[in-house]
């Protein structure tokens, strides 16, 4: 991302390749690699869609008021009710996108998913997040994450 050569075609293996390889250098907490990735997966599109592509942002994190990092205005989303003026965390790496993410895992708000995730449950983990609302308005997103987590299991 940023390389100022236009948008990089990843292949799923190389994806998940470069996932597991950002994913081995962060701390994270016990949580099933394979869980991760299907959020990923299905949030970057293989790394093929447009907020990865300019931000290093492996599960579309929006910024927070309370981010200071850089930010990237995605184009609306229907199926996330992301709008027009939503902007993405941007990182300096896959590492530092793991890293986020799984300290917004730990969370409170996040708590059952995080619960589910250590107790290597997939389909409860991933009903839990759409729970949490991480997919906003998406209401087929944990049956979603299902079917890419099918893939890599």
């Amino acid at each position: 991302a940023g390389s100022g050569q236009g948008p990089r075609k990843w292949t799923k293996e190389e994806f998940k390749a470069a996932f597991v390889t950002a994913w081995s250098h962060v701390e994270t907490f016990g949580i099933p690699w394979q869980l991760a990735y299907a959020v990923s997966a299905l949030e970057t599109g293989n790394g093929n869609g447009q907020v990865f592509q300019n931000s290093n942002n492996l599960f579309s994190i929006l910024a927070s008021p309370s981010w200071k990092g850089p930010t990237y205005r995605g184009r609306p989303n229907s199926l996330t009710a992301n709008k027009a003026g939503d902007s993405h965390r941007v990182y300096p790496s896959l590492e530092a996108s793991v890293s986020d993410w799984v300290r917004l895992m730990r969370i409170p708000h996040y708590a059952r998913a995080y619960a589910a995730a250590l107790a290597n449950r997939p389909p409860l983990f991933f009903q839990e997040l759409q729970a949490a609302g991480y997919a906003g308005i998406n209401k087929v997103y944990a049956q979603s994450l299902g079917r890419v987590y099918q893939e890599v299991a």
